[in-house]
């Protein structure tokens, strides 16, 4: 059976028949980790389920053989190089919407006196002794 097509408790059974000791095998079937669930985690997030070192690295070499050599893990969700370049629109890695940026309908804005005047203090200012 593929991993991908695995339950939560065929995926406990799978991680224990390839080492991994009950007590992890009970915190994935607790966050029902299924083996689609399985096949997206990232580092992070199995960090967060299992906390010895040792046992995270043994679940993404597990993760790796059974999903394949040549299938990255996703982004952890530090990963900020999968996040858009243009300051006018965010994007999210785990969405496909998009949030335009505008500056909020109750702050006033500046007219050309307020900045020229902001502008020479800054000038003044810096010839002060």
């Amino acid at each position: 059976m593929e991993v991908e097509q695995m339950s939560v408790s065929d995926l406990s059974m799978w991680l224990k028949d390839n080492g991994v000791q009950d007590q992890y095998c009970e915190l994935f079937e607790d966050n029902e980790i299924d083996g689609i669930a399985f096949s997206e985690l990232t580092e992070d997030e199995v960090k967060a389920i299992v906390k010895p070192l040792g046992v995270v690295k043994k679940i993404i070499r597990l993760r790796k053989s059974a999903i394949g050599p040549n299938e990255p893990m996703p982004p952890s969700s530090t990963d900020f190089s999968t996040m858009s370049h243009n300051s006018s629109v965010l994007t999210s890695p785990l969405s496909s919407s998009t949030r335009s940026l505008s500056p909020p309908s109750n702050i006033e804005s500046l007219d050309s006196t307020s900045i020229t005047s902001a502008a020479s203090f800054s000038r003044k200012k810096d010839f002060c002794i």
